[in-house]
């Protein structure tokens, strides 16, 4: 099986799902085009990214200027795969690239605003997102942050000791991750290094759209007997949130945007 004929099958349902899943999906009509990608994949991949990428486009249009990045992202990937095609040396090229893009880009962003220097975005995701406070509560300690809450909005929001040499080591090593490439014995590996890195900021990003998508871009680069096992993984998540959606029962809103 070639790589794009792994990959894309996963990447339109995963763009399926995402949009299906949302409560305040401004664009429903597009999950059965979707839908339809998905199934093309399997037997025409390069065309449904094609596809995909202009649904994707569409949906982007109709939620601007409130568009997710990662949906931004997700045409991205469409596009890419559907240039590449089923060009076996290049497909895992551009699939350990844009990770390593998309982190040091994500780490520039956050040098320049400079939210993160006294970790003062840590400490308001954890007084405003319940799902961030879940986290961190057994680490931060119940006292500081109620220190926080009591702010009632108003900051400062700064964290200090190993919380903010941990939101300064976030920017750092997303900043350095490109230079990882560079040592040509780390390449073959840098793959499930750049997977571990992903999962391991979703402890207090929580954004776990855009690590389901850039976890199918990045098996793209495993070996071909790890494949089958991750991506149907990827796929039992997504259609844990399709059946749970569809059965009514109340999924956070975190899981889904």
């Amino acid at each position: 099986m070639s790589r794009l004929l792994a990959f894309a099958p996963v990447h339109a349902l995963h763009q399926t799902a995402q949009l299906f899943v949302r409560p305040d999906a401004l664009t429903p009509w597009l999950v059965p085009l979707h839908l339809g990608c998905a199934a093309l994949a399997v037997k025409r991949p390069r065309l449904a990214m094609g596809l995909t990428a202009v649904l994707g486009a569409a949906q982007c249009a109709a939620a601007f200027p409130r568009t997710a990045t990662h949906l931004w992202l997700g045409v991205v990937v469409s596009v890419l795969f559907a240039l590449v095609g089923d060009d076996e040396e290049e497909l895992p090229r551009v699939a350990l690239a844009l990770p390593l893009i998309v982190l040091g880009w994500s780490g520039v962003q956050k040098l320049v605003n400079g939210h993160w220097f006294h970790g003062e975005l840590l400490a308001w995701l954890a007084v405003s997102r319940p799902d961030v406070t879940l986290t961190v509560l057994p680490f931060i300690g119940e006292g500081e942050l109620q220190g926080l809450q009591r702010v009632d909005g108003s900051g400062p929001f700064r964290l200090g000791g190993g919380w903010a040499v941990l939101s300064n080591a976030v920017w750092v090593v997303e900043l350095c991750v490109p230079l990882a490439a560079i040592p040509s014995a780390l390449r073959p590996r840098l793959w499930w290094l750049l997977l571990g890195l992903l999962w391991s900021l979703q402890l207090v990003a929580h954004e776990w759209q855009f690590a389901l998508l850039m976890s199918n871009v990045l098996l793209c680069c495993a070996p071909a007997a790890v494949q089958p096992r991750w991506r149907a993984t990827i796929v039992a998540v997504l259609l844990g949130l399709v059946v749970a959606r569809l059965l009514g029962v109340h999924v956070p809103a975190e899981l889904v945007t």
